[in-house]
């Protein structure tokens, strides 16, 4: 079924993504699927048209943990479809799968909120995306133990409550 929706959107003759959703929710599909096929086309449409650094490829890919092996079974099918008229794909396709298979998925959960809390941060307003922060250095390697992720964020939380000090 998604298969055949992911088709109509990128060879059909009206691919625009709000009317293929439309559409989905006529064939009464679940709330949580059309939501993850939403998401889904929303993300692609974002890889394709977007310059990418490696940098911002990275934040897309982590902040996407959920969607990303069906994206790149997506670009995959692209790639090596006869009939396949966009251009980048094969692109994408190249830097996606071998930034994702790096990733150490295994170890988001490595850190929780109790941490950062032990760490000495206390709960508030960007407690959560610290959190996120600190699991992103896990995930993607560019902190090797728990440990150094933690030091990490608790030197971005000292920048950030120095600025919230200066700024009142």
């Amino acid at each position: 079924m998604i298969l055949f929706v992911m088709y109509q959107y990128l060879y059909g003759n009206n691919n625009h993504k709000s009317n293929i959703v439309n559409n989905l929710k006529k064939i009464i599909i679940v709330k949580n699927q059309c939501l993850y096929i939403s998401k889904i086309l929303h993300l692609m449409d974002t890889l394709l048209h977007t310059r990418l650094n490696k940098n911002r490829l990275e934040h897309t890919v982590f902040n996407n943990l959920t969607y990303m092996p069906d994206i790149i079974i997506f670009f995959n099918i692209l790639t090596i479809s006869g009939f396949n008229n966009i251009k980048n794909s094969e692109d994408i396709y190249n830097m996606l799968k071998p930034l994702y298979k790096s990733f150490r998925i295994d170890r988001l959960n490595e850190i929780k909120g109790i941490d950062i809390q032990k760490a000495g941060i206390p709960e508030g307003l960007i407690f959560g995306k610290l959190l996120k922060r600190a699991q992103y250095y896990i995930v993607t390697g560019k902190c090797s133990a728990k440990e150094d992720a933690l030091i990490r964020i608790k030197k971005l939380w000292g920048k950030l409550h120095e600025i919230s000090e200066i700024q009142n």
